[in-house]
This record gives structure tokens, C-alpha cells and sequence, in this order.
């Protein structure tokens, strides 16, 4: 049983072989590589295939198979992995038209996310280019699906007794085969929208007032008494010189609007000369509109003149004479002052004009508006006894409809804040507490490249259809695989994936430049790859050794079952990188019959009377390990063939990062 699974393996993999030169062949212009543009209205991928329409030699009966309907659609995405990438917005481009919005080499999210979250940006992070990139890309959930096509994918036995049954399974593959792209946008499809504001100065007037009357009462007790006397004499007259003094004491009484709302005792003293003591001013506070608590005053004043009395008398031949001076009062007088509080209507007139979205609608002040062009008057009212300053927030909403996915775009326009200004004005004993306004505008303006035009790249869609195909067919074969293989045989499931992702886009794709870009996004989901720079030998100039110099591509596929040795797989040992090798110029040498090297076994198509030979290492070397020649012989009758001298210096980097930027795999 053994023997005829191998055979039939060696049968698989001439199939495999022409997938894998056609790839190496392409490696050389990875880094300008790009989806052929469709030229007709409706697409088409290759004329299909599979094992039944390949070859003559009658196969094994498949008595299992699985049929699998690949039906593309952007949930697909959430099988692709990858992050934005680190290109400066807003136009994330490394050429005026080439827009890189994602890097596949660094998987830190899945793509469906990605694309929705991207799709929600404000015009400030990313220009009509690179959005219309992304509108160009979710118009793969709009293709047309006109007919679909079969093709069969064989699964490779992984073990000598093939104990999965591999050998007995097909999986039939409907995919695609004509479909019909947009040839636009959808019409409700728009750039995100953005505001462009313009503020005039507020408009204000008061629309009612409140006023506090002040006045004070005073009550006082007074008592005069001897300060100081003293008397000299001249003669037989004395002279008396006598001065009093008066202490005032009392208590001021504030009224507002004829309450009682503070009271103030007071004590002083007057001297002969007289004098005033004040104005003394007593606070006292009030509640006004709108419930706003406010200090208010009176004031008062105690005054006494200057007497002076003189008079004389006689004793005992002795005249005196006397000179009083004393304080006259006290005098009591008030000051009484009008309070006058003002409430205010403000209004500030906002203009507002919405570029691009699809149906926005604007916020301002609890308010939708739905038009583009809006005049909205925001308005306020605010007391002079209690100034508050007052805000609003601009924002524009707006959203599509992609699929099943609605994306809502915001521009946040910022926020205009109105700002009292107390100025208080004084005439004798009226107080008027009035206000002005200012305007804060905080709010951000359109960048200029709003107006800048949304080009449709229906490649883009194209591109982005196949990439979703592959993703779903890619979670389909990872998800069969582990659902079939024995745990003993685990180590080999990259291997089964590379054999029918292989398989599949050899048998629908009929370019190059399509099998290679699908290919290595079908390997990109589950393995790892590299490019590294080798020297290879020309076939087509033997027996002359001559050598140029290359790229060969390595697919980390792990390990390689024991049965197939090294047929189409090397292994370098010690790191298990795993490549993919053939003779490059094989195709251009007609000795070698377009054959890889590999074991001694062959396959004979009695279409053409050939015979298929692979070769096998039987050098008694080692595998090389990097830096090593290959070196093959027993190679038909070339004796020798040097096949690859890796060349790796410490200055060399030896792994090319690819992004994949809608259209094209970028490296």
C-alpha cells in the first residue's frame, strides 16, 4: 500500500513543481508585483483544473470528499491578521498614488477590524486618497458572483499507511469564477464629513434688573466729663482753664429694603476741640436673583463741634476768671446707596458649513441640524449677581452602510465658550453691576486637503475579493487539517497546508503574477516566508559553470513527513527552516525535462512518452546549513550541479518585510 501512495504522491507533486518554478521565477520583481488590471467588464481567474483534467494515469477512487463553497465577503477579514501601518497620515503613502494602510508582517489585529475602525476616521487623520483606498477596498462585498467553478484538492498522506485516509479524500473547491466588480462607489459611499465654523461677536441686552436699597440707623448715649484744668494767677486774678471731653457709644443698624439685615456697635470719644468720627461702613448680605447671595453696605458718621464759654466772678476780692472748652453734640448722620443687579439675554449667532459626508447631521446646543449650511443662534441668559460662563459642542455625525456593517463617522468640531466680564460702575451712592461678554472659540478647522478628489480603484476591490477568498478558504483547510490529523502526525499540518494551497491556486489561476500573489497570501495565513539572496547555477549555459545572482523564497513549513525524503522540501537541520527548491533554468533546459532534483524515483506520462525523473542527493553529505554550498550529484549526466552559495554577511539582512497595500505586495 505503501509503494501506491507514494506513486501516486510523485504524480501530485509534478503539479506541485510547475506551481513552485512559476513562483521562483516571479521572486525576482516581488517588490513591483501588482494585481493585473481587469480590462473587461466581467473578471475571470484561471480555466481551473485539478487532478481528474491533469493527467492520464487514472488515480486512486476517492470514495470520501468535502465540498467547500467559497463565497467571499469582508467578515472574511477576520481571518487575516496585521496592524496599521506606521506611515505618517494623512495620506500614509510612499508615493503621490501608492497608499500603505496596513503591514501583514506585524499581526496584532484581525483585518476586519482594522478595515472598520480605519473606515471611521475623521477627515483629520486620513486624506480623500487613501480613504477612497479604503472604500475601494470594502467594495469587495459588492461583487457580483456570476458563476462559480469546481476544482478538486487532493490531500497528501502524511505517514506510510496513511492512517488519516488522506489518499481517499478530495475536497471539491467551488470558487468564483466570474464575477462582475463594481464600476464605482456606492452612490450613499462619501469622504467623512467636516465642519468649517465661523463665530460673530455675541449679541446682548438686559431683559430685567433687581435693586437694593441700603440705609443705617443709629442710636448713641453720650456723657461729658472735666479732661483737663489748670490756673495761674496774676494779681489778685486768677485765671481757670477748663477742657471736657465726650464719649460717644452707640450701636448702627443696617436695613436693605427696610430689613434688618446688620448691626454694628461703635464707641468714641470727642475731645474739646470737637471732630468726626466715620465714615464707617457696615456690610451686611442679601439674597438676589437668581438666588445669589450678595454683600451690600451703609455707612454713618458721629461728629462734635467745639464750644467755648468765658466768664468771671468775684470772691473775696479775688476775681476769677474762667475759659471752658468743651465738645458740642453729638451729631449723627447716614448714608443710603442703590444696589442695582441685571439679567442678561445672550445670543451668539454660529455659522456652520458641513463639507463631504453622506447625510450628516450636526449638533449644536441639544440641537440637530440636518442641512449644510446652518446659521444656529446659541443662546443664554445669566445674572450680573451671579456671571456664569456658558458653552456648546459642535459635532457632526454621520454614517454608510457597508454590508452588514454600519460606519459612523464623527467630526468633532470643538466647543464655543461665552465669557462674562463683570463691570461695576459706580455714580456717588448708586452701585451698577453690569456685564460684557467674550468669545472663546475653540473649535478646529477643516485641513485643507478636504477638497481633494475620491478615485474608485476597482482593482483595489478585485485584490481585496481574492484576499477574502483566500482567507476563507485558508480557515477552511486549517480547520479540516486539524480536524483529521492524528496528534502523531501533528508536526506535518503545514506541510498538508502548503500541498493544498498549492494545489488550489495552480488549478485557478492562469498567470504568473496571480498564482504567486495568491499563493503567498494563502501561505502568509498559517507559515512563515523569506526571501534570501543566492547565487545560482545557469543550466541553460552547461557544461560552463556560470552563476547569477537570485532570491529563493522559504515557506516554514516545519517538517516534511519521512516518506517524500527531500522531493520537493529541504530541510536545513538545526533550525528546520524548510525551503522550497528546484532547478531554476530547468524550464529553459530541455535535458532536465522541466524536472526538480529529489529521489530516484520516477513518473512516466504515456501521453508524451516521457519519463519524470527526481533526483536524489547522494553526495554522503549533510544537508547544508545556511552559509554551505548545495551540491548535488548523479543529476542525469551533469555530474556536478552547485546549485546555491547562500550569502550572508552580518551587514545583510536576510528577511524582506512584504505589506500588502490593496493592489500590491509592497516589500
Amino acid at each position: 500500500m505503501g509503494d501506491n501512495i507514494f506513486g501516486m504522491d510523485i504524480r501530485r507533486f509534478s503539479v506541485l513543481f510547475i506551481a513552485i518554478i512559476i513562483i521562483l521565477a516571479f521572486i525576482a520583481s516581488f517588490a513591483n508585483l501588482k494585481v493585473p488590471q481587469q480590462n473587461s467588464s466581467t473578471a475571470q481567474i484561471g480555466s481551473g483544473g485539478g487532478s481528474s483534467g491533469s493527467y492520464s494515469v487514472p488515480g486512486p477512487k476517492y470514495i470520501y470528499n468535502k465540498t467547500v463553497t467559497l463565497s467571499p465577503s469582508l467578515q472574511d477579514l477576520q481571518y487575516v491578521r496585521g496592524s496599521y501601518s506606521n506611515l505618517p497620515a494623512p495620506y500614509y503613502n510612499i508615493s503621490p498614488e501608492a497608499y500603505i494602510l496596513f503591514n501583514f508582517s506585524k499581526p496584532e489585529n484581525n483585518m476586519l477590524n482594522l478595515l472598520l475602525n480605519a473606515l471611521e476616521w475623521n477627515a483629520s487623520i486620513v486624506a480623500p486618497g487613501p480613504y477612497s483606498a479604503l472604500l475601494s477596498i470594502a467594495s469587495s462585498a459588492y461583487i457580483n458572483v456570476v458563476d462559480y467553478k469546481n476544482t478538486t484538492l487532493q490531500p497528501f498522506p502524511v505517514n506510510a499507511n496513511d492512517t488519516e485516509n488522506y489518499s481517499k479524500i478530495e475536497i471539491i473547491v467551488k470558487y468564483a469564477k466570474n464575477f462582475q466588480p463594481p464600476s464605482s462607489f456606492q452612490p450613499s459611499w462619501s469622504y467623512p464629513p467636516s465642519d468649517l465654523i465661523s463665530v460673530n461677536p455675541p449679541v446682548y441686552k438686559i431683559i430685567n434688573e433687581t435693586s437694593v436699597k441700603t440705609s443705617v440707623n443709629v442710636q448713641y448715649n453720650e456723657y461729658t466729663y472735666l479732661y483737663n484744668k489748670y490756673t495761674h494767677n496774676q494779681g489778685n486774678v486768677t485765671y481757670v482753664y477748663e477742657y471736657y471731653a465726650m464719649k460717644v457709644w452707640g450701636t448702627a443698624y443696617l436695613y436693605a429694603n427696610n430689613q434688618l439685615i446688620n448691626s454694628q456697635s461703635f464707641a468714641t470719644t470727642f475731645y474739646w476741640y470737637g471732630g468726626e468720627y466715620g465714615p464707617n461702613y457696615i456690610y451686611g448680605t442679601i439674597t438676589v436673583p437668581p438666588e445669589s447671595t450678595q454683600e451690600v453696605y451703609g455707612s454713618y458718621s458721629i461728629s462734635a463741634g467745639a464750644g467755648y464759654k468765658h466768664y468771671q466772678r468775684t470772691v473775696n476780692n479775688t476775681t476769677y476768671i474762667y475759659y471752658i472748652y468743651y465738645p458740642t453734640g453729638p451729631y449723627s448722620s447716614t448714608t443710603s446707596y442703590n444696589f442695582n443687579w441685571y439679567e442678561y439675554n445672550v445670543t451668539l449667532p454660529i455659522k456652520v458649513i458641513v463639507y463631504n459626508g453622506s447625510d450628516p447631521q450636526t449638533l449644536i446646543n441639544n440641537k440637530i441640524y440636518n442641512s449644510r449650511n446652518i446659521t444656529a443662534y446659541f443662546t443664554y441668559t445669566t445674572w450680573s449677581s451671579d456671571p456664569i460662563a456658558n458653552s456648546t459642542t459642535i459635532v457632526t455625525y454621520d454614517h454608510i452602510q457597508i454590508a452588514n456593517y454600519t460606519i459612523e463617522r464623527i467630526w468633532h468640531a470643538g466647543n464655543i465658550e461665552i465669557i462674562p466680564l463683570l463691570n461695576t460702575q459706580q455714580d456717588w451712592n448708586t452701585i451698577n453691576y453690569y456685564l460684557t461678554f467674550n468669545v472663546q472659540d475653540n473649535t478646529v478647522q477643516p485641513p485643507y486637503w478636504i477638497s481633494q478628489k475620491m478615485i474608485y480603484s476597482k482593482s483595489a476591490a478585485i485584490s481585496w475579493f481574492y484576499l477574502e477568498q483566500n482567507a476563507t478558504l485558508a480557515h477552511t483547510l486549517y480547520n479540516y487539517i486539524m480536524k483529521t490529523i492524528n496528534k502523531t502526525d501533528f508536526q506535518y499540518w503545514k506541510f498538508e497546508y502548503f500541498v493544498l494551497a498549492s494545489q488550489f491556486v495552480m488549478y485557478t489561476f492562469n498567470t504568473t503574477s496571480s498564482v504567486f500573489t495568491n499563493l503567498l497570501e494563502l501561505e502568509s495565513f498559517y507559515e512563515n516566508w523569506s526571501l534570501v539572496t543566492a547565487n545560482i547555477l545557469n543550466l541553460s549555459a552547461w557544461p560552463k559553470l556560470q552563476y547569477f545572482n537570485y532570491q529563493i523564497m522559504f515557506f516554514n513549513i516545519s517538517r516534511i513527513p519521512q516518506i517524500y525524503n527531500n522531493t520537493i522540501f529541504m530541510n536545513i537541520t538545526g533550525n528546520y527552516e524548510i525551503y522550497l527548491v528546484d532547478i531554476y533554468n530547468a524550464l529553459y533546459y530541455s535535458g532536465f525535462n522541466k524536472v526538480p532534483f529529489g529521489n530516484i524515483y520516477y513518473y512516466f506520462n504515456p501521453l508524451n512518452n516521457e519519463t519524470t525523473y527526481f533526483y536524489l542527493n547522494t553526495t554522503g553529505q549533510h544537508i547544508p546549513y545556511l552559509h554551505e554550498t548545495l551540491c548535488f550529484t548523479s543529476a542525469n549526466y551533469i555530474p556536478n550541479i552547485f546549485y546555491a552559495t547562500f550569502q550572508y554577511t552580518a551587514a545583510v539582512k536576510t528577511e524582506i518585510i512584504a505589506i500588502w497595500n490593496g493592489t500590491v505586495w509592497v516589500s
